[in-house]
């Protein structure tokens, strides 16, 4: 069997019957909602931070395309859709890291070695 939901959703119901497969029709509904929000409200935001408003709302406009595309095909095809609006996702944050590496080492430096922060809270723990 090469369909993980239906693997799930097929013990459940044999452990639980009818409410078993129910439970996981609806999480698996949940779930899919809940990532299809959050790619497009991230996805048009780092959009819109790095090409401007109208990159965010083009990116709205493919993604909901996107989604009636894959409504249209099959299962598998969603999940590989999926796959691939998540990694579009995934380079705009590992371009991020990259750009801001150099900073977060510099504040990481100055967290750990200075008085005002983790010094202080270490004498104020030894202290008690």
């Amino acid at each position: 069997m090469d369909d993980p939901a239906a693997l799930t959703t097929i013990a459940f119901q044999q452990y639980f019957g009818y409410t078993g497969s129910l439970l996981v029709t609806i999480s698996l509904i949940f779930f899919v909602l809940s990532t299809i929000i959050v790619v497009i409200f991230y996805g048009s935001r780092q959009a819109e931070y790095l090409f401007g408003l109208k990159a965010g709302f083009l990116m709205k406009v493919v993604y909901i395309v996107s989604i009636i595309i894959g409504a249209i095909g099959g299962a598998q095809m969603i999940w590989n859709f999926l796959d691939l609006m998540l990694a579009m996702i995934l380079i705009p944050n590992m371009i991020a890291v990259l750009l801001l590496s150099g900073e977060v080492k510099r504040l990481t430096t100055e967290f750990f070695t200075s008085e005002k922060y983790y010094k202080k809270d270490v004498a104020e723990k030894k202290a008690s």
